[in-house]
């Protein structure tokens, strides 16, 4: 037995808190399969990342929480809802990979324009610049296919 009391436990964020009777609660109408996905995908000593949906379109979670977890209680500190299906189809109902990569690309330069400059953060930089490079590159090349915005490969 895991001495993780959050091994395998569902968080799911209602009104900033996460209690035992508003899982519960939330989770009444999740068969076996869904209760297993909707799973912790990092930890931390002070966070929990969880994906809080089943995948969908193109076989991803859509949904995920990033919460402050004290062993009793989680408070969400984010919500993040990523695009589900194609904007032509769905419109506009999330972010993109883009955007979070954005965000924190920003940070890190923030940093290493600080007190806080060092290698790591350099590093982790180039990569999620080069990440962002890479994920244009798919949406110019779908662009170009004529395949951009649908569930089409």
């Amino acid at each position: 037995m895991s001495d993780d009391p959050t091994k395998g436990t569902i968080f799911i964020a209602v009104d900033g808190e996460v209690t035992a009777e508003k899982i519960a609660q939330a989770m009444e109408d999740y068969d076996a399969e869904q209760k297993q996905a909707v799973l912790a995908i990092r930890k931390t000593e002070r966070t929990i990342v969880t994906a809080d949906d089943l995948p969908t379109h193109g076989n991803a979670n859509h949904v995920y929480s990033v919460s402050a977890f004290n062993g009793e209680q989680s408070i969400c500190l984010a919500a993040i809802n990523f695009q589900n299906g194609p904007i032509i189809e769905h419109g506009v109902n999330g972010i993109q990979m883009e955007d979070l990569l954005a965000i924190c690309a920003h940070r890190l330069r923030g940093f290493q324009a600080g007190p806080f400059a060092c290698n790591s953060n350099e590093q982790a930089l180039q990569h999620i610049v080069s990440a962002l490079h890479w994920l244009d590159a798919r949406t110019q090349d779908r662009k170009q296919r004529g395949v951009e915005g649908t569930n089409q490969q």
